[in-house]
């Protein structure tokens, strides 16, 4: 009886997210595309690029901010040196970045960087602020869109987060499947409803009449996450702009992407009390906003998702006989080809290649290891410092692409 019970509750529960994530789907086929009418450049944007050791792939992020089709004389790059001891200061001052050197050892981390920049950098001839990671590069027209949606009122935008890599190996070509899950049948479909989005720590841009009511108070290993719970308190909307697009390197192998998916799980843990805290204040004061952005932090990813049905559908498969087992059975079966179809979904949006549909038999592994990336982030919920995600230098390179 009480394991019916707990696998009724489960069961109840998974259904509400996936629905959650099925409605969404409708709502991005359904409702029409938001129109944003192209306007002059007339926005002054600061561009702040937090970075800890990266030297291996600033010049690139650098150089694509040459690239980007606006008024130069509209766009101040800033580089914001946290706790370097490699050569990332050096390059940057080379190709003529302001850099900001910072050494705190008592208070690491990406948000404790850029509450410390916000504070220290003059903005007094600013419009808007912009946040990228030192490991993307930014689509040209990034800052055209960007002004587009500024002029047009909007006070908060979040732009798509793309993977530069998607066709390197099976493991960036299912990132590629799910960044598209999560940028467009997530973020975009939410955004066309008017619901806020959860900021995604790159490619954000930010009115500075709203860094001026808010600041940055966001200090977890979630930064990202974190400030977007203080600008939903605060009524500020959250846009999403699939236009607008930075891409950044995928990890292509397990060991490059652990230290970084801990992190990422670690700090979505560490949110998830929030996310009940936002729960009660949304019901309590009857804001949609509050307890949509509470099933943001709530909901599990994609991976995590699935490998909870998956094990729910084998705890009761290999369960002996008891009351509804066959109801469960056939209930969490329902579940998990629903996350098939969804998934089915995010694939044909990928515009499937043959190298993209190849890399679903690797599928079953990453799942197997998201499993022990989400047990492992339970003993690193404390942490607050910045982990730098390892690189290959380029003698690495070299030796992994000869034959």
């Amino acid at each position: 009886m009480i394991l019916l019970m707990l696998g009724i509750g489960l069961a109840c529960l998974l259904t509400v997210f996936i629905g959650y994530l099925f409605g969404l789907v409708a709502v991005y086929f359904l409702v029409p595309e938001k129109q944003c009418l192209h306007v002059s450049p007339s926005k002054r944007f600061a561009i702040l690029i937090p970075a800890h050791n990266e030297e291996l792939v600033i010049e690139t992020a650098i150089r694509s901010w040459d690239q980007v089709t606006y008024p130069k004389e509209f766009v101040h790059l800033h580089l914001i040196a946290d706790n370097c001891t490699d050569l990332t200061v050096e390059i940057a001052t080379k190709m003529g970045v302001r850099v900001w050197e910072r050494h705190d050892d008592a208070n690491r981390g990406k948000g404790q960087a850029l509450a410390w920049a916000l504070d220290t950098i003059d903005l007094k001839q600013i419009d808007a602020i912009v946040i990228v990671d030192a490991d993307t590069i930014v689509d040209p027209e990034f800052l055209n869109i960007m002004n587009d949606r500024l002029v047009a009122g909007c006070q908060v935008v979040q732009g798509y987060d793309g993977v530069m890599n998607p066709y390197e190996n099976a493991m960036t070509c299912l990132m590629e499947i799910t960044n598209v899950m999560k940028n467009l049948l997530f973020n975009y479909a939410k955004s066309k409803v008017g619901l806020s989005v959860q900021l995604m720590g790159t490619g954000m841009c930010l009115d500075k009449a709203v860094m001026k009511q808010v600041g940055w108070k966001a200090f977890s290993i979630g930064e990202d996450g974190e400030q977007f719970a203080y600008m939903v308190r605060a009524g500020i909307h959250v846009e999403f702009e699939p236009r607008a697009k930075v891409f950044a390197q995928e990890a292509s192998s397990f060991g490059q992407a652990y230290t970084q998916r801990v992190r990422w799980s670690a700090g979505r843990m560490q949110l998830s009390g929030l996310g009940f805290h936002l729960l009660g204040e949304g019901i309590r004061q009857r804001r949609i906003s509050l307890v949509d952005a509470a099933i943001t932090f709530l909901l599990p990813n994609y991976a995590m998702l699935a490998n909870i049905v998956i094990a729910a559908l084998l705890i009761v498969g290999l369960s002996g006989a008891f009351p509804g087992r066959t109801i469960l059975a056939w209930w969490y079966g329902a579940l998990f080809l629903s996350l098939v179809i969804y998934f089915a979904i995010g694939l044909f949006m990928s515009r499937p290649s043959k190298k993209l549909l190849g890399s679903l038999a690797f599928a079953p592994f990453f799942l197997l290891w998201k499993i022990c990336i989400d047990v492992i982030s339970l003993f690193h919920l404390r942490e607050r410092e910045w982990v730098r995600t390892r690189r290959m230098t380029k003698q690495e390179e070299q030796l992994k692409r000869k034959p």
